[in-house]
């Protein structure tokens, strides 16, 4: 068995916790993405209502199906409040 030097567990420590600090800048960043992502979708969702709502109030038919496409955005993979209380 091979005893490890003093130099040699200061090396493995100072790897562990550089790609540790790595790894933790890795995640924060992807959580400001997340958020960034939210935020946008939350923006996008209340423009979308709020052209929804004016079109309903004018023109019903005719203008839905211009706004129709648009209902594809409002697919939200942060709409459940447990998956959004996950990444706060």
């Amino acid at each position: 068995m091979h005893r490890r030097t003093s130099s040699e567990i200061e090396l493995a420590m100072a790897g562990y916790f550089d790609a540790s600090d790595e790894a933790s800048e890795i995640c924060k960043q992807l959580l400001t993405n997340i958020k960034n992502a939210q935020s946008n979708y939350l923006s996008m969702d209340s423009f979308l209502a709020t052209i929804s709502n004016s079109v309903t109030a004018t023109d019903g038919a005719a203008a839905m199906t211009a706004v129709a496409p648009l209902a594809a955005v409002w697919s939200n993979p942060f709409s459940d409040a447990a998956t959004r209380s996950s990444f706060r």
